[in-house]
């Protein structure tokens, strides 16, 4: 991936010979000032992940607002709702694990519906971020950001 929407659209030409349509991703487009991209029909795109916001731009501040990438297992105690009522709906799901330790990428055109036994790898706000070690969270919680280690999802 890069800010490169032109790149981004020709690397997704590229692999979808490898892998698949379905199996080959890219952030949206930011589309600005460049109709080439903006207007390239679905079929020269790959599947746009995690949501429709969910620009280079939009993730590279995030970063650079120090939020972190989280792993959340979630329980019958600790369920989606949970997760949402304790995170916001800023949190950004990026990927589910699951029971079977299958990884399943969130894309913009379906909403996730993660279950119990699921791990949810998510990007959140680190006020939210608060470790098990520290005596709030759910069961199962790891936090990785830069240099930060964290439990290997």
């Amino acid at each position: 991936m890069t800010a490169d929407d032109d790149v981004n659209v020709l690397a997704t030409l590229h692999f979808r010979e490898l892998f698949g349509r379905a199996g080959v991703y890219q952030l949206p487009s930011t589309g600005e000032g460049n109709p080439r991209v903006a207007g390239a029909p679905p079929h020269l795109r790959g599947r746009i992940l995690f949501a429709p916001g969910a620009t280079y731009d939009a993730l590279d501040h995030r970063f650079g607002e120090g939020q972190v990438v989280k792993a959340t297992k979630l329980s019958p105690e600790f369920d989606y709702k949970a997760f949402r009522e304790r995170y916001g709906e800023d949190a950004l799901v990026l990927f589910i694990v699951t029971e079977a330790g299958s990884l399943l990428v969130c894309t913009a055109d379906k909403a996730p519906s993660p279950k119990p036994g699921q791990t949810l790898i998510c990007l959140v706000d680190p006020r939210l971020a608060v470790t098990v070690e520290e005596g709030v969270g759910p069961q199962n919680d790891a936090t990785t950001s830069g240099g930060e280690e964290g439990e290997a999802v």
